[in-house]
């Protein structure tokens, strides 16, 4: 049996971390493969992916989309939820402590992780 994964990420604004799950959900195509976005933006980058569910909120700062991802994800059981960016680690964290404590969590840093000096030979 396949792992059932959901990507979390904030939006789909135009962004790095937006064009690396683009490329996964549309190079996969599986369906055991989710995404939820958490806010909608205006003129979001468009996936051509069957599973993907946009929380109509617009605030960054609402806890509405974290409420709505519960009940997602009470209908449609993930094993893996793969957390892109802050806010959706957060969202993940709790979700994974409070709730779907058997749930395997992936934390997706995206961007610059170490400071300028990592890896520079002395």
């Amino acid at each position: 049996m396949a792992l059932r994964v959901l990507h979390i990420v904030d939006s789909l604004g135009g962004g790095g971390a937006q064009i690396v799950i683009k490329g996964l959900l549309e190079y996969q195509q599986d369906p055991d493969v989710s995404l939820y976005v958490l806010r909608s933006v205006r003129d979001p980058i468009a996936i051509n992916h069957s599973k993907v569910t946009v929380s109509h909120s617009k605030s960054r700062f609402s806890l509405m989309p974290l409420l709505r991802l519960q009940e997602w994800l009470g209908r449609h059981p993930v094993d893996v939820l793969h957390c892109h960016l802050f806010r959706s680690q957060v969202f993940g964290w709790l979700l994974k402590t409070i709730i779907f404590r058997k749930m395997k969590l992936v934390f997706h840093e995206h961007g610059r992780v170490f400071g300028s000096e990592f890896g520079q030979c002395v």
